[in-house]
């Protein structure tokens, strides 16, 4: 893996303030890659399940009317590439398949359900969990983190500031009460990035630092023959309405600091879409999702 540039944060957050995507555009990722970008071979949506919450003005900035239901996707993602296979999030954890009720609240929090396992996806096309190489995390929340552990030997690839940040506050990631593990053990193989990093070596896959939604939010660039680039979008956006208006949704650090690193992703986001030509895949926006390819189809 090739780190890239630990110096996003300060561009971001400057662009942010002043409105300027293009010098993210021109200072991170012009220098960042000036040589021919590789490919990867395919890449597989996996279904995590719905969430359903009673608020949507939670993630509208209060734009709906209190008490408004949304549902909300949880996907995750199987890369393939020549150099081995990746996971970008691991969707809520297995073990809520098994509860008839799903697990959480329909009021204040979000109820997940799931309706097939993200085991059961990777067995019908015959990947072993054991194959695969890396997994990246958006961010330590544990719908994109549920099912870290089903990759024991997997180096999971994750910011610093996300890693230390979810250890210190929570003691680690954790799961529906009938589980009796965290999802995400501090035992686990791991690599910490300070900034962007180019996990394959040949600029095929980014992972790049965004921050707002939590202090080591990030996204993932990937890069497919027929496709195009594809960024994934974890949940520095939550919705395209969200996305469309520029929306703040509810964070955990309710301070203007926190703010204005949302605004900074928003930025960051739109100038890595223009500079890459690259589709934005909201993984949390359920009518985005349903109008996607899942496993076992894939797009290249």
């Amino acid at each position: 893996m090739k780190r890239i540039c630990g110096l996003v944060r300060v561009v971001a957050i400057a662009a942010a303030v002043v409105g300027a995507s293009s010098v993210l555009a021109s200072v991170v990722l012009a220098q960042a890659f000036e040589r021919e970008h590789g490919f990867v071979e395919r890449l597989y949506v996996l279904d995590g399940g719905l969430g359903h919450a009673g608020n949507k003005s939670s993630w509208t900035n209060m734009m709906d009317p209190d008490g408004t239901a949304v549902d909300i996707s949880a996907p995750c993602f199987l890369i393939q590439h020549a150099s081995g296979y990746m996971m970008w999030d691991t969707c809520p954890n297995d073990i809520i398949a098994e509860m008839p009720n799903g697990y959480g609240s329909n009021a204040a929090a979000i109820r997940w359900t799931k309706d097939q396992t993200l085991a059961s996806q990777l067995r019908q096309i015959q990947v072993d969990p054991a194959d695969v190489r890396y997994v990246g995390i958006s961010h330590s929340h544990a719908d994109h983190t549920g099912n870290v552990e089903m990759f024991p030997n997997s180096v999971v690839v994750i910011q610093r500031d996300e890693y230390e940040d979810a250890f210190a506050v929570m003691g680690a990631p954790t799961g529906p009460p009938l589980l009796d593990r965290p999802v995400f053990s501090r035992r686990h193989p791991v690599t910490l990035v300070d900034g962007d990093i180019d996990v394959f070596g040949d600029a095929s896959v980014i992972l790049g630092w965004v921050g707002g939604h939590t202090p080591g939010s990030q996204i993932a660039l990937v890069r497919l023959r027929e496709t195009g680039w594809v960024l994934l979008s974890g949940d520095a956006v939550h919705t395209q309405e969200n996305w469309d208006n520029r929306w703040i949704p509810r964070i955990a650090r309710e301070d203007i600091v926190n703010r204005l690193d949302v605004l900074a992703a928003y930025e960051r986001i739109a100038a890595l879409i223009d500079h890459y030509d690259a589709q934005l895949w909201i993984q949390h926006d359920v009518g985005q999702y349903n109008t996607l390819k899942k496993a076992p189809e894939f797009y290249q």
